[in-house]
């Protein structure tokens, strides 16, 4: 679920509508516990990991992530045995979708990669599209080829139907590192929410054997390292609380509480329950009640008011980004962290430093909110909060598929 956050207002982009339309003519278990994957594959370092491209991953598939601008990821990806690109990381949606040669709007947006289907690829003759977002809606349009995903190790991961892109509208925006513009994405959700006629990349790997039924991530300010199969438990400090996971098609967790200084927040709101992880999304988002209270708890605690003077009190429900003298640690020791809660007899417990929870940042200095109010609503049933990726920088998360749960483990820190 792409959402974007512009200048720290945040959009609430979930997908609205996904489809595809035949066209004429005719075409040819295990647990996280690390690596258990049938494949031991390395990929290149991206600006920012810590992984050399030599590293022994214990048996897994290791993608580089690079950190883009709004605050989301890229992976980096391979298509066609040899075409590489930089796709939106998305745990909110399933299908891969990528710029094609031929598409103007795309070119118009900054993309300079364009996919082009070559001997490999397999017209599948159907048209297919997706928006996303009820406010500043975006989305692409194009048509599905089959062809191989993969990395630079190891191009040949699966056979994917993937979405060539002719025509795009505000979804292929920001900057990925020093590279440019996104040149699509690339969803990890499950196979109920996939565009007609398209499957997931990750679905296909595990159908092909090549690794467990469990992804993870690790994000961090430059980059991040996307493991497939399991987690490298060398990038945490200890082992990883899990709580059960509702896998149709979204990844959602019972988030039961938030606390923070002292006080602590409900999180489910009514009927809305759910929380979904979705590292497609440039910001967290709560009810309105469950905001306010955040709000004032974090804003009147005597380190934040210190720090951020008189803009304190408006600060995460504004606009503006300030600019502070104080480095990442030295707000993460003076801030006061968030307490997640997760499920119930018994509960687990996740903690998440100020910078990777309320608060993120591009870099000079300047510091956005990163946490924002969103009224549940009927066309998104039972979602009462998203953890979008400022939030998920806190841990290494681990997504079990096979044994429906997520896990949470605290990470070493980022380069």
């Amino acid at each position: 679920m792409r959402r974007v956050v512009v200048r720290c207002v945040v959009a609430w982009p979930l997908a609205i509508a996904a489809c595809g339309t035949a066209s004429s003519g005719t075409s040819g278990s295990s647990s996280a516990d690390g690596g258990d994957g049938a494949s031991t594959i390395a990929g290149d370092a991206a600006p920012g990991t810590d992984a050399p491209a030599e590293a022994d991953a214990g048996g897994l598939v290791v993608i580089p992530l690079t950190a883009c601008n709004p605050s989301v990821y890229a992976a980096d990806m391979t298509i066609g045995g040899s075409q590489d690109f930089h796709l939106y990381l998305d745990t909110g949606s399933t299908t891969l979708a990528v710029a094609g040669l031929g598409c103007a709007t795309c070119s118009a947006a900054g993309v300079e990669t364009l996919y082009q289907p070559g001997t490999t690829a397999v017209d599948q003759k159907v048209a297919a599209s997706a928006m996303y977002g009820a406010i500043d809606p975006s989305g692409w349009s194009g048509e599905i080829y089959e062809d191989w995903v993969g990395i630079s190790a190891a191009p040949e991961l699966a056979r994917v139907n993937l979405v060539e892109i002719s025509q795009q509208a505000q979804f292929l925006v920001g900057t990925c590192g020093p590279t440019g513009t996104p040149e699509g994405v690339i969803g990890f959700a499950g196979s109920t929410i996939e565009t007609t006629g398209a499957n997931g990349f990750f679905d296909q790997v595990v159908a092909g054997g090549k690794v467990a039924d469990v992804f993870a991530t690790r994000l961090c300010q430059t980059g991040g390292m996307l493991w497939l199969g399991g987690y490298d438990p060398a990038f945490t400090t200890a082992p990883p609380v899990y709580t059960p996971m509702a896998m149709a098609g979204f990844y959602t967790v019972d988030l039961t509480s938030i606390a923070v200084a002292g006080t602590t927040v409900a999180i489910p709101t009514g009927s809305y329950t759910a929380t979904i992880l979705d590292t497609g999304s440039s910001g967290s988002s709560v009810s309105p009640a469950a905001f306010s209270a955040l709000n004032a708890a974090i804003a009147g605690s005597p380190a934040f008011s210190a720090i951020f003077g008189a803009s304190a009190s408006s600060f995460l429900s504004g606009n503006a980004c300030v600019t502070l003298t104080q480095a990442k640690a030295q707000l993460d020791a003076a801030l006061p962290p968030l307490t997640l809660t997760f499920g119930s007899s018994p509960g687990v417990s996740v903690q998440a430093s100020a910078t990777e929870s309320y608060l993120l940042t591009h870099g000079g200095g300047e510091w956005c909110p990163a946490i924002t109010s969103r009224a549940p609503d009927a066309a998104f049933a039972g979602i009462a909060a998203i953890l979008g990726a400022p939030m998920l920088v806190s841990s290494v998360v681990i997504f079990d598929r096979a044994n429906q749960r997520v896990g949470f483990a605290p990470h070493t820190p980022c380069p």
